[in-house]
């Protein structure tokens, strides 16, 4: 969003506190966003899609289309999109019928996006 109007916005430096990967003031940028120093003001998106939901042809369909257009949409909507192993971790977690989180329902805060994929590849 930011680059389209930068005539009109001024980037905001953060230092996020003590669950930040860094203490230091952080602009916002891709690889700030993707490293998950621009905390806490960048976040992953996730969908998660229920056992019983992943019976329906048509949701799984719709899942393996997002999966492999999310990337595209991200940025034509001006997000960053995650890394490319994160929707591969995604399509064979959907292939293996692997469902929900590792999280288990808890926020994880002041993880990297690399972390995060970490723990859903083990998962």
């Amino acid at each position: 969003y930011y680059i389209s109007n930068k005539d009109k916005l001024k980037l905001v430096g953060v230092i996020g506190g003590d669950k930040a990967p860094s203490k230091k003031v952080v602009l916002p940028n891709e690889k700030t966003v993707i490293t998950g120093e621009y905390y806490p003001l960048s976040r992953p998106i996730f969908i998660y899609v229920s056992q019983e939901a992943m019976k329906k042809p048509e949701v799984k369909q719709y899942v393996e289309f997002y999966l492999d257009k999310a990337a595209e949409m991200a940025k034509q909507v001006q997000y960053i999109p995650l890394p490319a192993t994160a929707y591969k971790t995604a399509k064979e977690h959907l292939n293996k019928k692997k469902i929900g989180t590792v999280f288990g329902g808890e926020p994880q805060v002041g993880l990297t996006i690399d972390q995060i994929m970490k723990k859903e590849a083990t998962f």
